[in-house]
């Protein structure tokens, strides 16, 4: 639908690019998608509801076996050729760990793709990467670790309340709960440390889901950590990097998200030193190659950014262009290649942004809304959409008949989110 540019044609050295997937997120695509612009040939391992797998930009999906998720990823590196991965969301960072310490001989790879290996542990854990910030002078939210059932009834208890609660290993405001008192404390640890059953996981597996097991493999020594919960509005980083070097960066706020710990649906984006400096820093004492985001909640007192968590991965921004940069996906790009960096983007795009074009269709009378562009500059349409558009009704008869997990989200993108707003002092909303 939407052919590569001649230059992407006559390229014989395109980079070979595997993305890693578990989960159905549509940023992971429309990530591909810029690469695949830059000329990169692009493969994916991934959910079977992922986009990718409608998406004209890949031109191979490969799936998770249930029962070796290692075995998986590793026949899709060798059958795609792979140069680079990129990890969509935090499972997929740790499989990759896993991979490094069972199979040595792919370290290479992983660290060009993500970063030195030495970091991966740390990198996994959220009280440890906030630990390593505060080392380094970065402001962060107080966290304590929850090992076991006397951590809750020690420091974490005496915290003031409310606190947020954050499972290891989880994505996308999944494994993350606030808490407003000493026995909700204990009630959302007792659960949020409970792996999933076998029976769930066979039920899934009953349901032709692949992925059935592979969020139980990324629980394998994840952790608790309780944090305090800073008043304030939410703020998001995304760096793209190479061995510790920053290449560049967007910040923003978020004014609008699909619940108070979920993901973000409008951003704001803004230039703040101190969380360009908290990335500069963490990138360099972590070594960090590829795409990593940073969380922040801002003051609403001071407007101070506090750091709440460190994602070891891309995030919602890397395929965003802006007035006059270039985006994040451009600038690994050519640091991969050798080759210049590609034209900055257009200097009339505005800085509110909407992710998921569908909601500004959901609520047309919203003035906040329809402020916003589209996270997709220019003729970056995402193919999966308009192929999706087209096999609704083939996809709902699917589901009638069969009942296959592999169409579970396509039947819910008709329901409207729930949608959470946020004041954000001095901005205009």
């Amino acid at each position: 639908m939407f052919p590569p540019s001649q230059e992407a044609d006559l390229r014989t050295d395109a980079p070979a690019v595997l993305v890693v997937s578990t989960h159905a997120w549509t940023q992971v695509s429309r990530l591909a998608f810029r690469f695949w612009k830059y000329g990169c040939r692009i493969s994916a391992l991934c959910a079977p509801d992922s986009e990718l797998r409608l998406a004209m930009h890949v031109d191979t999906c490969y799936s998770f076996l249930p029962w070796d998720s290692l075995g998986s990823l590793r026949a899709a590196i060798e059958q795609s050729g792979a140069e680079y991965l990129l990890p969509g969301d935090d499972l997929a960072f740790a499989l990759m760990h896993k991979l490094v310490v069972k199979y040595p001989a792919y370290k290479g790879l992983v660290e060009r793709s993500v970063g030195a290996e030495r970091s991966f542990d740390i990198l996994r854990n959220r009280y440890r990467t906030l630990a390593e910030a505060e080392r380094l002078g970065i402001r962060i939210a107080r966290t304590h670790p929850l090992r076991c059932g006397e951590d809750v009834e020690g420091p974490a208890a005496a915290e003031r309340f409310p606190l947020v609660l954050k499972r290891d290993g989880s994505s996308g405001g999944r494994g993350v709960a606030i808490v407003r008192d000493a026995a909700e404390l204990r009630a959302q640890y007792a659960r949020l440390r409970l792996r999933p059953r076998l029976t769930f996981n066979l039920r899934r597996l009953l349901a032709l889901d692949p992925m059935a097991f592979v969020e139980s493999f990324g629980m394998e020594g994840s952790g608790l950590c309780a944090q305090e919960k800073i008043e304030g509005v939410p703020a998001t980083a995304m760096f793209a990097c190479w061995q510790g070097r920053v290449l560049g960066g967007l910040q923003a706020r978020v004014l609008a998200s699909q619940g108070e710990t979920k993901p973000a649906m409008v951003i704001q984006l803004m230039r703040d030193e101190r969380m360009e400096r908290a990335g500069a820093l963490l990138a360099e004492s972590l070594e960090i190659s590829g795409f990593f985001g940073l969380d922040f909640m801002l003051s609403e007192v001071t407007g101070d950014p506090y750091l709440i968590e460190v994602n070891p991965r891309s995030t919602q921004m890397g395929h965003i262009q802006t007035a006059g940069h270039v985006d994040l996906a451009g600038l690994l790009w050519a640091q991969w290649t050798g080759r210049p960096a590609p034209e900055p983007g257009d200097e009339r795009l505005g800085k509110v942004v909407a992710f998921y074009p569908f909601v500004r269709e959901r609520f047309p009378r919203n003035k906040l809304l329809m402020m916003a562009r589209s996270d997709i500059a220019g003729d970056d349409l995402l193919v999966g959409n308009r192929v999706l558009r087209r096999q609704s009704a083939l996809v709902k008869w699917l589901r009638r008949k069969t009942g296959w997990a592999a169409f579970k989200h396509l039947g819910s993108a008709r329901r409207s989110p729930e949608v959470h707003y946020f004041k954000n002092a001095g901005s205009g909303y």
